[in-house]
């Protein structure tokens, strides 16, 4: 996982690396947050690519799809907003959210940090 890339320019520009159109970066939780977590508030940055519900279609079409979110390498939520609340056992977790085409296939894009959820933090 990269958080910065470097650009032709010598410029650096902030996101995740991937190697398919468009790209996710997880702007909370934070890398190595501990948070209450259930549910988890959930916060991305999706640039170049169209988030779409599914429609029973899974034709694949260039730029449009939605993002899995896994925890610990297991598939935990298949989401189409930049926003969601994610349901998380206490534990120590790594999470990943991968931007996915509309039959599922990955494009490449993802980002990736590690967490930790602490009922006690709860309220």
């Amino acid at each position: 996982m990269s958080r910065a890339r470097l650009l032709p320019s010598g410029l650096f520009a902030l996101g995740a690396l991937g190697c398919g159109p468009g790209e996710v970066l997880i702007l909370s939780p934070q890398d190595g947050e501990a948070l209450c977590g259930d549910p988890m508030f959930l916060e991305l940055d999706v640039t170049g690519f169209k988030l779409v519900a599914p429609t029973g279609d899974e034709t694949r079409r260039e730029g449009r799809g939605h993002l899995d979110v896994l925890l610990n390498g297991q598939e935990a939520a298949m989401i189409w907003a930049e926003q969601a609340n994610i349901g998380v056992e206490a534990g120590v977790w790594r999470l990943r959210v991968e931007l996915s085409y509309d039959d599922h296939s990955p494009t490449g894009a993802f980002d990736e940090l590690d967490i930790t959820v602490d009922p006690t933090l709860c309220p």
